[in-house]
């Protein structure tokens, strides 16, 4: 089954690469002395050399963004199927450096997104390259789902955190994707704290409890923001103001991707 197959991984932080063929070493018998009849196994080495990956933290904090439409309009049914999916490799991918799993509901079109944060690169790599991962998960979309890998920057303007929303029923994240005007990530980071810290004042006053940044893993030019807000029609008249959206705007090498997702109460972590 699927779901109990993906439960496995991670029952052990280790995971085991399939070896090779048998040890093919000197095994024959020495006839010229009549004292040792033993079997020469001096090319046998017992010592577990079984390759393992490191999953220490590593000193960043990557953001997994996934998207996609789900299987069915019946929320139940999605909620039942996503939590049975994610409560039997939660054990697992905490055990690989899951810190969290954040599921949230697109405001237009129930679109789903999920924001897995991990302590290390390597255990991340190792869950979503797993094929029993991918098959249960895969069941809950009705087509391929995509997936966005991202670094924190916490040297970048951020206020709050991804937990601020937590006090209120429902949040909402604003998930800002875009590509960065500027290549060089000194020149990126001083036009977005620039802008950032321009408005935060203002975003705070006017209810905004976070804006955590983030950079894609392979291409630092691609940029994330989440932004969390508790207070929709206030979120909708601040990014609605025009001097906003322009300053906002010059970030980017064209316009970027805005996107309003609320929370859920399904399993997270």
């Amino acid at each position: 089954m699927t779901i109990s197959r993906f439960v496995l991984l991670g029952a052990t932080a280790t995971f085991v690469a399939c070896g090779g063929g048998e040890e093919t070493g000197d095994t024959s018998i020495d006839t010229t002395d009549d004292s040792d009849t033993t079997e020469d196994t001096d090319d046998t080495d017992d010592t577990d050399t079984t390759p393992t990956i490191d999953i220490s933290p590593d000193g960043n904090t990557y953001a997994v963004l996934i998207r996609g439409p789900l299987f069915t309009d019946d929320l139940t049914d999605a909620a039942a199927t996503h939590d049975a999916i994610a409560g039997g490799g939660q054990a697992g991918a905490q055990a690989m450096g899951d810190l969290a799993h954040d599921v949230l509901l697109g405001v237009e079109d129930n679109g789903f997104l999920a924001i897995d944060r991990w302590d290390n690169l390597n255990g991340m790599q190792a869950v979503y390259s797993d094929p029993a991962f991918a098959e249960a998960f895969g069941t809950l979309f009705a087509a391929q789902p995509s997936q966005e890998i991202f670094v924190h920057q916490p040297q970048w303007a951020n206020w709050g955190d991804y937990e601020a929303g937590d006090a209120f029923d429902p949040y909402f994240f604003v998930v800002v994707r875009g590509r960065l005007a500027e290549a060089a990530p000194a020149d990126a980071q001083a036009a977005h704290d620039a802008v950032a810290l321009g408005g935060k004042d203002d975003a705070i006053a006017a209810g905004d409890l976070a804006h955590v940044v983030h950079t894609g893993l392979e291409d630092p030019q691609e940029f994330l923001a989440i932004d969390i807000w508790a207070d929709p029609v206030a979120m909708g008249e601040f990014y609605s103001n025009p001097d906003i959206a322009a300053a906002f705007a010059s970030l980017f090498d064209a316009p970027p991707d805005v996107q309003i997702y609320s929370s859920t109460d399904w399993l997270q972590w």
